[in-house]
């Protein structure tokens, strides 16, 4: 089963719509870590096996972030970002995504597709 861990940037609604699934979802926000930087992010990702969800760009910065040095990286690119788009492209994004193409890569999703970068 896939771990994820959730920036801050995160909604609550998109939380429910991951664990609607059953996912194991970590959230910043819900573990107290609020404003903790990127690079801590990304340590906290590799030692709990968990693949990043975040509305942050800089995550997408494959020479910051290599996306196979953690279990993978997903990436939100939803202008503007409001609930119910981010919503609706993950619920999207879950229903056509295959588990092993994820892992170890680097995930765009945007309003109506996502790419998958390794």
């Amino acid at each position: 089963m896939l771990k994820f861990l959730t920036d801050e940037n995160i909604f609550p609604s998109t939380l429910e719509i991951l664990r609607s699934y059953n996912f194991d979802v970590m959230d910043i926000k819900e573990s107290g870590l609020i404003g903790i930087s990127d690079r801590e992010i990304m340590d906290l990702a590799k030692r709990e096996g968990r693949i990043i969800i975040s509305l942050d760009l800089h995550f997408a910065n494959i020479f910051l972030f290599p996306p196979n040095e953690c279990p993978g990286i997903i990436v939100i690119r939803i202008k503007p970002a409001v609930p119910a788009k981010v919503d609706r492209a993950m619920e999207d994004f879950l229903q056509r995504m295959d588990p092993k193409k994820i892992e170890k890569a680097l995930v765009i999703i945007s309003e109506d597709k996502f790419r998958i970068r390794r």
